[in-house]
């Protein structure tokens, strides 16, 4: 997080959420990325700092949103259903049912949009880079979900071509739409925004657990591939492949620190929600997936509109089915941690808890990313952490 400590801009580790958006908006380059063993952090040149304040006001944790999620976000929706990329192939591709890919080509093709922001593969570390795809030619380049933290907005002034954007459609988790939607106040671009459910980013130490999980060394180089081949997907590198890539995420295993104080998961203010459909559909090898969708706003109707044609609709969703598929029960509890890693938990008992649960955190951490641990060993630890 970077705030205005006068004379200077200083930058908090233990708050970034590893945006980049910061990197993307300073005029003098005077940010750099300063590469750690877990995660990066952002370096401040103050002799080059020209003091235009434009890296605080794009950063998303120096203004994070009040208010937590509410029910009357599930019931606000236009649709909630779930769909899929009419096209086999592609959502065999995809995270899940391919219904991202489908939005960007089908809004490209038509021209609704001057350009597409997302990520897009690349072959060395972290193996994705956000950037700006205007023609369907170039839809291949996306990238699946990716489980480590880069800097997916470092590349917003990369506009394609120098071209002047009047509207882009944009694909991220909420941090980075906030980010972006900051980058572009002002500008005159109309920002559709379809935001991925998001509840932690990883560490290095997620990647370092694949590796071991792929039979690699840590130090191997060969990119990670972390969904695809149908639904829930395969964690795949080189001919290596693992299965059950998801384990660490209902621990909290490896989270990025920005990521503790997120209140807002589920893409405040976005026009269109996409999730993986958990509990709502089998996750037996072989599904070709659904993506869980949910319509929230006018321009997000338009949009379906102009993708009908190549996406297959599965079943309209309840807002119960939502919340079940999400686990909104633990959602909302987890507002009672943010207030206490903002210091804002009053309760002494409630402190120490926190604080305990947040050290075993670190160990289990340590504990899986070192030793094979069995299964049952595994859903026993899960359960300490879910109290």
């Amino acid at each position: 997080m970077l705030t205005h400590q006068p004379p200077i801009i200083a930058y908090e580790s233990g708050r970034c959420t590893r945006c980049g958006t910061c990197l993307a908006s300073c005029p003098v380059d005077a940010l750099s990325l300063t590469e750690g063993r877990d995660v990066f952090d952002i370096t401040v040149d103050h002799d080059a700092c020209i003091g235009c304040l434009k890296c605080v006001r794009v950063c998303p944790a120096a203004a994070l949103p009040e208010r937590p999620l509410r029910e009357i976000d599930f019931t606000n929706m236009r649709r909630a259903l779930l769909a899929c990329a009419s096209d086999v192939t592609e959502r065999h591709k995809a995270s899940s049912g391919g219904v991202a890919r489908t939005l960007a080509r089908a809004a490209l093709a038509s021209k609704w949009v001057d350009a597409v922001y997302c990520a897009v593969q690349r072959n060395d570390e972290p193996f994705a880079e956000g950037a700006f795809l205007t023609s369907i030619d170039e839809i291949d380049r996306i990238s699946n979900s990716v489980y480590c933290a880069f800097p997916f907005n470092r590349n917003l002034r990369l506009k394609h071509g120098g071209q002047r954007l009047k509207r882009v459609l944009y694909i991220g988790t909420n941090c980075q739409i906030q980010g972006a939607e900051n980058f572009f106040l002002d500008s005159g671009v109309e920002f559709i925004k379809v935001a991925i459910i998001c509840k932690q980013q990883k560490t290095r130490g997620y990647v370092r657990w694949a590796r071991r999980m792929l039979k690699q060394s840590a130090d191997d180089t060969t990119p990670i591939r972390y969904r695809g081949y149908g639904w829930p997907g395969r964690l795949t590198s080189g001919t290596a492949t693992y299965q059950n890539y998801f384990r660490p995420f209902s621990m909290e295993l490896w989270r990025v620190p920005g990521c503790r104080f997120c209140p807002h998961a589920i893409g405040d203010g976005s026009d269109v929600l996409l999730a993986d459909p958990w509990n709502l559909i089998s996750t037996t090898e072989g599904n070709a997936g659904l993506t869980m969708t949910m319509l929230r706003t006018e321009r997000a109707l338009a949009l379906w509109n102009i993708a009908a044609p190549y996406l297959t609709e599965d079943r309209e969703l309840t807002a119960a089915d939502v919340q079940k598929s999400i686990d909104w029960k633990r959602y909302q509890k987890k507002q009672a941690r943010i207030s206490y890693f903002l210091g804002r938990e009053a309760s002494r008992a409630r402190r120490l808890f926190y604080g305990f649960i947040e050290n075993q955190r670190y160990f289990y951490g340590w504990l899986f990313g070192t030793f094979p641990v069995p299964e049952i060993i595994e859903k026993i630890l899960n359960r300490t952490l879910k109290k």
